[in-house]
């Protein structure tokens, strides 16, 4: 097969090709897509202050794409020039995934007439009047096709998906507001604060009752929306040391979603396998492996073949005859129990005392007890390189018939866990080297 592959399979084929990679598709169709949106003078985007009459109209990560609209003649644009890219490129947008979500005093009848799930949340209440912003998400749904399964994360735990503004924003003002209540009076705006909010305050027992001090029964209708804020994400019972703190709001809301469940893992374990596999210390690469490990997505012959890409899900090491899943693959088959083996001195020499190495610690960063944090720094990182390597020569088998010894998949890590040396983990992904 490797003497025709050339010949029958289209030059921008890029799934299942040795050599190339699934996402060269996905960065393909996300640039050409806001090419076409950001020339688009039909589409009126949302005014960047201060930059002389830019306009902000695509924002995009990964292959999420958000797409900012300021009336609806520009949201019709946009969803006819979206389907017009679709019947030229076989990509399409799958409007019943797709949310949208309006900020700032728009018409109700506004957010009924368009084709698209509509997200509403208090969020207009944070735009002064006379911005009207509208948020279209046309994220992983364009070039559904190239995707590789992993949709339910946009709507729980670990995707991107709509970002949620309203937790953004309520967020900071909200601290911003109740640090000014709660410090000591020292000036006119924190005196202020504290007599508008001091009843509520009191209520919620962030402050003492002083009956010296006078305070506001009623709230101001922008402290009506801190009230709302609180109550709608369930923080009133929280101390003052997280209120008066965003990112401790943030992370409290955060860790209160919906994760997705990973097979095999106890309940709350998932939370752990997300949090390590988005893990400040790890390349890019790395991020993109662990991700496709947690969902059990990354493409050996199990995966292709439930989807009708190959005809056997038998593992290609010579001898094994198992079918070839991710856990297989990268725990169970004799090469990668023989790489285990090798790599053990590299292995113990960041493994905490008292932990032995299991396929959750392997496939998930999970281990039988909580790691600190500066173990699993050093630790988790060579897991993944070892776990690269091992993927790669999976690779160089099945591409090329070529066997690779696990000294020789063990150096291969070790060099790629050199990188995180020589560059630390302050710069992920810049420069990264490519394993054979």
């Amino acid at each position: 097969m490797s003497s025709v592959l050339g010949e029958v399979i289209h030059p921008d084929q890029t799934c299942a090709v040795p050599g190339k990679k699934i996402t060269d598709s996905l960065i393909l169709i996300r640039d050409a897509i806001c090419y076409v949106l950001r020339r688009d003078q039909g589409i009126s985007g949302v005014g960047i202050p201060g930059s002389v009459g830019m306009t902000a109209k695509c924002v995009f990560y990964m292959d999420d794409i958000n797409i900012l609209c300021t009336d609806l003649l520009s949201v019709d644009r946009t969803l006819d020039r979206t389907d017009w890219y679709g019947r030229a490129s076989g990509a399409r947008l799958n409007r019943d995934k797709t949310e949208a979500q309006f900020f700032g005093p728009w018409a109700d009848p506004d957010l009924t007439r368009l084709p698209l799930t509509v997200k509403l949340t208090d969020i207009r209440e944070y735009f002064r009047p006379g911005v009207d912003a509208f948020l279209l998400p046309v994220g992983r749904q364009v070039g559904e096709a190239e995707e590789g399964g992993g949709q339910e994360a946009q709507v729980q735990g670990g995707g991107k998906g709509l970002p949620d503004l309203y937790l953004f924003l309520g967020s900071r003002y909200t601290a911003l507001h109740l640090t000014l209540a709660t410090s000591p009076v020292n000036n006119k705006s924190q005196a202020l604060a504290r007599f508008w909010l001091g009843s509520y305050l009191r209520t919620l027992r962030l402050i003492p009752v002083d009956l010296r001090a006078p305070v506001s029964f009623l709230l101001l209708p922008h402290y009506v929306q801190l009230q709302k804020f609180l109550r709608h994400f369930k923080l009133e019972k929280e101390t003052v040391t997280v209120l008066t703190k965003h990112r401790s709001l943030l992370s409290l809301v955060q860790d209160r979603e919906p994760v997705c469940p990973v097979r095999g893992l106890a309940i709350g374990e998932p939370t752990t396998v997300w949090r390590n596999v988005a893990h400040p210390a790890l390349l890019n690469r790395h991020r993109d492996l662990s991700w496709m490990v947690a969902h059990e997505i990354l493409p050996v012959r199990a995966v292709m073949h439930s989807r009708g890409m190959v005809r056997t899900s038998t593992c290609p090491r010579p001898g094994c005859g198992q079918e070839e899943s991710v856990r297989h693959m990268l725990w169970e088959c004799r090469a990668a129990r023989d790489l285990w083996k090798e790599a053990g001195p590299l292995i113990t020499s960041c493994l905490p005392a008292g932990e032995d190495l299991t396929p959750q610690l392997v496939l998930y960063g999970v281990g039988q007890r909580p790691i600190p944090s500066k173990a699993f720094t050093k630790l988790w990182p060579t897991l993944t390189c070892l776990k690269e390597a091992l993927w790669s020569s999976r690779n160089l088998l099945v591409a090329k018939n070529v066997e690779t010894t696990p000294q020789a998949v063990a150096m291969v890590a070790t060099e790629a866990l050199g990188w995180y040396g020589r560059k630390g983990a302050s710069t992920p992904g810049e420069g990264s080297p490519t394993t054979p």
